[in-house]
């Protein structure tokens, strides 16, 4: 678990027009059994985790959060998918559905992710709701864009993949962005050791 404290200093630092932290947890816990019961989202996890988005919107123009699941509601997994449910509709989002003509658009992700999860829900007779804050300007928010037959990143050009679709490892880097430090920084770093 990362320390709500760790997270702030970490977004402190962060120099960008948009964040998106997104927030798959209070799942159930997997050492006691695929049970149904606990780990629900408290309030106070939820108060703490808004009142960092409101502070990093103070570095940034936007902060967006998303959430697996409403105060007092657990994440399930789907084990058919290999993945917990609201990870499974993000994903789809972000492949796919999330897309609108060469722009890939945050809020288009998010309804996709949360009529998903309610469906998905309903259907077994379980409660569990995404929610999402915004702060800072509202509009838009472009993850990536498609260009002359590529995807990119807004701030990650060169990086690019040369394909009409998104690739699960492109995915996966820019799902743990926040996560580790970028590619370039690393091997930059990595040079300067050498010299040394």
């Amino acid at each position: 678990a990362l320390p709500i404290e760790s997270l702030r200093k970490a977004l402190a630092g962060v120099e960008c027009c948009q964040q998106v932290l997104i927030f798959d947890c209070c799942r159930n816990d997997p050492v006691r059994g695929k049970g149904d019961g606990g780990n629900l989202l408290t309030k106070g996890f939820a108060r703490d985790i808004e009142a960092i988005g409101k502070s990093a919107s103070a570095g940034a123009a936007t902060t967006c959060l998303m959430f697996s699941c409403s105060q007092d509601e657990r994440a399930y997994e789907w084990p058919n998918k290999e993945h917990g449910v609201f990870t499974h509709f993000l994903l789809e989002g972000l492949r796919e559905k999330g897309w609108r003509g060469d722009q890939l658009i945050l809020q288009e992700v998010e309804t996709h992710v949360k009529a998903g999860v309610e469906r998905w829900s309903k259907k077994r007779s379980r409660r569990q709701t995404p929610w999402s804050e915004m702060y800072g300007s509202i509009g838009p928010v472009i993850l990536a864009e498609r260009t002359a037959g590529k995807i990119a990143g807004r701030k990650h050009d060169e990086e690019a993949a040369p394909t009409e679709e998104v690739s699960d490892a492109a995915l996966q880097d820019w799902l743990q962005m926040g996560q580790e430090e970028p590619r370039q920084e690393n091997k930059a770093k990595e040079k300067k050791k050498k010299q040394k």
